[in-house]
């Protein structure tokens, strides 16, 4: 028995903005765009908690920002 198929959209935007010699990258990361609450473990065995009982799924959306200077 297999669960749903994981499907999951990452998105990320750059801006390069040169600093006298060198430059600064700043990044915007989208994870999980569209909000997928995939199983990605399940419990197999029977017992009195459930048969296949979710025991993960997928990180829920969420935005990381980072700040890059190379010289």
């Amino acid at each position: 028995m297999f669960g749903d198929r994981l499907n999951q959209v990452d998105f990320r935007v750059t801006k390069i903005i040169k600093v006298g010699t060198g430059r600064l990258e700043a990044n915007v990361d989208f994870y999980n765009l569209g909000n997928s609450d995939a199983i990605l473990t399940q419990q197999n065995a029977y017992s009195l908690t459930g048969w296949t009982r979710p025991t993960l799924v997928i990180q829920p959306r969420f935005v990381k920002f980072t700040v890059r200077y190379d010289f």
